[in-house]
């Protein structure tokens, strides 16, 4: 008799939790998960942060565009403050950020469970989307790493949906979506890149060849503009970029050890005196360290010893003529930031695309089946591991976080395939 009510009550508290529909449960989760770590920890301001607040200030008080950070997040900074004054500004980039990862994750879990095969695989990756996103939001809430991680998965939700039928709409928003990315975060321009992966590739499948040329042409309007924008940055820069930050990354790569080429300098005595006098010790990760990086490269540049142009060709010089060196450097970072970051989640990241590279090569060779989307999914996927090397800079792991709801999509499709080749052969030597 026991028995048989414990099965009726478990029955009964079965059909209870049936009836939620588990996308509202995931979503009321993270909202849960954010509200407490924000309530624990408060408004976390990024190491970047006030560098976004100059860029803003210098606009509005000189109407002149900053050359160390692209103009979209100084601009959310500044319509916080409009909204909500000067005391309580950071409210507008949270709700910002919250309103859009959740609009945007909202299309991008159809696309996980139409990837996925396995349903409860495919709800337990929707969950761990959900999930990570309180953690990405509260350690990065005044950076661009937030809403680049949610404006990222919109973008290939709806590069995905323009795969199996070109519409405009989601052409436009491809275009928009691309354009916005870029200026939120240049080494997103890895985005642009895919795109043109895509069409190489899709060029080559019948039933893809219409559609992934319509995708080049979304190219268009976002090269217009990011060349209109190069150009009017070389004009005061003297130098072809998008961010002066590139410039001081690449500077931070040639001179992170305390090398110095003198004969890079023969025709500069005191640029060789100052990075002399700047000898840096210590932890390379402190926040000391960084800043006297940071100085050395403001008494170059304030002083007029050296300008933007000269540093950008000292840093290539540098790169050209002593790779071993340059590369060194940016091994011995990544290790760096490898251990102060986690090393769990590295290797996770590491590995899931290792992995996932492999299980493409090899479905593509055994089985013949090439898939466009899990080539842009794996483009993605190893693109931000590839930014790394492309995008030299001083804390690593940021890199991987606006593309890291695409490594959690690639680990939800590796536990997928493990668990229907388990299905497919253990019966079977059984």
């Amino acid at each position: 008799m026991i028995d048989t009510n414990n099965n009726i009550s478990s029955n009964r508290a079965l059909r209870w939790l049936q009836g939620f529909n588990p996308l509202c449960v995931a979503i009321a989760l993270s909202l849960l998960m954010l509200a407490a770590i924000i309530a624990l920890k408060g408004l976390v301001y990024n190491a970047d942060t006030p560098s976004y607040i100059g860029a803003w200030n210098g606009c509005t008080r000189h109407g002149d565009i900053d050359t160390f950070r692209t103009p979209l997040y100084p601009a959310v900074i500044g319509l916080g403050r409009l909204i909500f004054g000067q005391a309580h500004w950071a409210l507008f980039p949270l709700l910002l950020q919250t309103v859009v990862f959740y609009a945007c994750g909202i299309p991008f879990s159809r696309m996980i469970r139409s990837v996925i095969s396995n349903r409860r695989v495919g709800w337990f990756t929707i969950f761990l989307y959900f999930l990570f996103y309180p953690i990405v939001n509260t350690l990065n809430l005044l950076g661009t790493e937030a809403l680049a991680f949610s404006l990222t998965s919109l973008w290939t939700y709806c590069v995905w949906r323009f795969l199996q039928r070109a519409r405009l709409g989601y052409g436009v928003a491809i275009a928009l979506l691309t354009l916005t990315e870029i200026m939120l975060r240049p080494s997103l321009l890895i985005l642009a890149m895919a795109i043109v992966g895509l069409a190489v590739a899709g060029v080559f499948m019948k039933k893809y060849r219409r559609q992934v040329l319509w995708l080049l042409l979304t190219l268009i309007p976002t090269g217009v503009v990011y060349k209109l924008y190069v150009d009017e940055m070389e004009s005061r820069t003297g130098v072809s970029t998008i961010s002066t930050v590139s410039i001081v990354n690449n500077y931070y790569m040639a001179r992170e050890f305390n090398d110095i080429y003198p004969e890079l300098l023969a025709d500069n005595p005191e640029a060789l005196r100052v990075m002399q006098s700047h000898r840096k010790e210590g932890d390379r990760l402190s926040e000391q360290y960084i800043l006297m990086q940071y100085t050395e490269f403001d008494i170059l540049v304030d002083s007029c010893i050296m300008n933007y142009s000269d540093i950008d060709r000292y840093a290539a010089r540098v790169k050209h003529e002593h790779p071993d060196v340059w590369y060194s450097n940016i091994m011995k970072r990544i290790v760096d930031s490898f251990h102060a970051q986690g090393p769990v989640k590295n290797i996770c990241n590491d590995l899931v695309v290792m992995l996932y590279t492999i299980a493409f090569v090899a479905i593509w060779i055994v089985r013949r089946r090439f898939s466009l989307v899990n080539f842009l999914i794996l483009m993605l996927g190893g693109g931000s591991l590839l930014s790394v090397l492309l995008y030299a800079q001083n804390d690593f792991g940021r890199l991987m976080l606006p593309t890291s709801a695409i490594l959690i999509l690639m680990g939800g499709q590796l536990i997928d395939y493990t668990v229907n080749f388990l299905r497919n052969k253990l019966p079977r030597k059984l």
